[in-house]
């Protein structure tokens, strides 16, 4: 863009960069960057994250207006502005400042156009363009302390064109020559008709700027006497003469496009109306194109053109950390987005697809997992659809994170995920040889086969050391909490070797028969490890036919040590215990 030319020549070099308007780009095709992991975007995306929680959750009849919602937003991009200018200069918060500032030109804009309570855009625009003006207090205050040259005079129609009223007041006073008219004028400025635009209606606002006009006309007749070309163009400019204003236009007194479109409104139209402002734009920029993507944005806010706004929109802001909340506010408003890229195409929710895309960045992200939920909530069955997808897969690496994740999951009715991730966690666990943690995971989950599998792992590790581990955990387990599982028969296993240590023989003997017997479905391993355990037992008196283990569980046990006494390790350990089982059955005999 050529900005030293007519503020409305905007050329055009690449017509096919970013499709323009009735241009072919696909809006859900674009590549875009990722800033997400930018300290200052994250903080930035969670104070959005707060806003945005605030605005689904209000009532209908509750919520607060566009514009309040947007000035939260804009609140926090702006201080993020300026703790990047306060920190070290470095290439990549050069990079954040630059695209922060983007946002808070578009977004600053479509508050203006679309937010704001007032349909006359005038007031708005003069604010607008006067927070992202590019005269400094230093240079202002350097040209005003300076000599009275061609510098002042280019500074003083700048600030004129741009709405600095008061500013230009001030340079005025330091004008020595024709002091009578050069006051009137000064006192004509402070009286400005855009400043008391607030309190009058209409009519009373279109009545006082014609007053207000033929007074700068009377002061031009004037200032002609005197042959000042500068205080005659002042007056001629606020009369609400074109002539002057395409002078000035030519002069490269603007740094923006816009900010001609501005002075017209100013000095041209200033009753112009926010239904209005589209016509106006397309009479002014009628034969010039947009090639800057940022300019496209801001032209298409303007000209209030749906299609090209959720385009641009998309092409300006990165991650859509703020094209999805800028677009939620422009539903709220009334005005809402949709995009369709050829002819005939059925029109796309631009919100349903910034929700999507973003909640699912969001949920894949390492910290910024948790704020993800409330946006793809917001984009109904499709939103939840994804948020089950991709739930699996949240980057959690703590049992606090995962805890917080399966609150998640029931909060957002997702249960039925809840045993997958406590799966994933017990697994992880387990594969660290963390068999307490592990265990616990397997209880939150109710999860079977996890719990086979490490009461497996404890039964061979007690095969093989003769020490059963994590027996506190074992204690505290109960045995019917997993039916049938290798981890509740070891659960009853270390009950078994409790009793036997305190020569509870009777319990010892019931334990005994409950896995050992001959419906027991505990695997031979078990079975034999508690034989061998149990010799003293079966050597016991209390082994009689009185006892609970009556003659049909020896003639059992006897049958499962012989099928055992294969192994050729154990047959000696297997002989006793049948002969010790053989006595039992005597005794019985003898007792019947």
């Amino acid at each position: 863009m050529n900005d030293k030319a007519n503020a409305f020549d905007i050329n055009q070099s690449d017509e096919a960069a970013l499709a323009g308007p009735g241009g072919s780009g696909n809006v859900f095709l674009m590549k875009r960057s990722s800033t997400l992991d930018d300290a200052a975007i994250r903080n930035i995306v969670s104070q959005f994250a707060n806003i945005h929680a605030l605005r689904v959750s209000l009532p209908p009849d509750g919520q607060v207006s566009p514009l309040e919602l947007s000035q939260k937003y804009r609140s926090v991009v702006r201080s993020a502005i300026i703790e990047q200018s306060d920190s070290e200069a470095s290439k990549s918060k050069n990079s954040v400042k630059k695209q922060l500032e983007v946002v808070d030109l578009a977004w600053g804009l479509a508050e203006v156009v679309f937010f704001s309570r007032s349909n006359l855009v005038v007031i708005g625009l003069i604010e607008w363009v006067q927070e992202h003006s590019s005269v400094s207090l230093e240079h202002f205050s350097r040209v005003a302390s300076g000599p009275v040259d061609i510098d002042f005079w280019n500074m003083l129609f700048k600030l004129l064109l741009q709405g600095f009223f008061s500013q230009v007041v001030t340079l005025l006073g330091r004008v020595e020559t024709f002091p009578a008219l050069v006051e009137d004028m000064m006192t004509l400025l402070r009286q400005m008709p855009i400043v008391r635009a607030g309190n009058l209606s209409a009519v009373e606002f279109t009545t006082y700027r014609g007053m207000w006009r033929n007074s700068w006309r009377e002061l031009k007749l004037l200032a002609e006497t005197t042959g000042d070309l500068n205080l005659i163009d002042i007056c001629l400019l606020c009369s609400g003469e074109r002539e002057v204003l395409n002078k000035f236009l030519k002069m490269e007194l603007f740094d923006e496009w816009y900010e001609g479109i501005l002075a017209y409104i100013i000095y041209i139209e200033p009753s112009i109306l926010r239904g209005d402002l589209p016509d106006l734009v397309q009479s002014l920029l009628a034969n010039t194109n947009v090639t800057n993507g940022v300019d496209k944005l801001l032209h298409a806010i303007l000209s209030q053109d749906n299609n090209e706004i959720a385009y641009n929109l998309c092409a300006a802001f990165p991650d859509f950390w703020a094209a999805v909340h800028l677009v939620d506010l422009f539903k709220l408003s009334g005005f809402h987005l949709s995009s369709s890229c050829e002819k005939g195409e059925e029109r796309s929710d631009i919100l349903e697809y910034l929700l999507l895309d973003y909640g699912s960045k969001l949920m894949s992200h390492e910290v910024l997992w948790p704020m993800a939920f409330q946006y793809l909530r917001q984009a109904g069955d499709r939103g939840m659809a994804t948020m089950a997808a991709l739930i699996e897969n949240v980057p959690v690496h703590t049992d606090r994170q995962v805890l917080h994740l399966i609150s998640a999951c029931k909060r957002e009715g997702l249960s039925s995920k809840v045993s997958d991730i406590c799966h994933r966690r017990g697994v992880w666990y387990l594969s660290r040889g963390n068999y307490k943690n592990a265990i616990a995971w397997a209880v939150r989950g109710r999860d079977s086969p996890l719990a086979a599998q490490i009461g497996q792992i404890y039964l061979n590790q007690y095969s093989k050391t003769g020490h059963l581990p994590d027996t506190d955990i074992l204690d505290t387990l109960g045995s019917h909490m997993f039916e049938c599982t290798p981890l509740s028969l070891m659960c009853r296993y270390r009950k078994f070797l409790l009793a036997l240590s305190d020569e509870n023989n009777k319990k010892a003997a019931e334990i005994l028969m409950d896995i050992a017997g001959e419906n027991s479905k505990a695997p031979n391993d078990l079975k034999l490890l508690m034989l061998l355990d149990s010799i003293r037992l079966l050597e016991s008196d209390s082994l009689s036919y009185e006892s609970c283990v009556t003659l049909s569980d020896s003639f059992t046990l006897l049958k499962l040590s012989y099928s055992c006494s294969k192994d050729e390790e154990l047959k000696t350990k297997l002989a006793i215990i049948s002969a010790a089982i053989s006595r039992s059955l005597i005794r019985g005999a003898i007792f019947c």
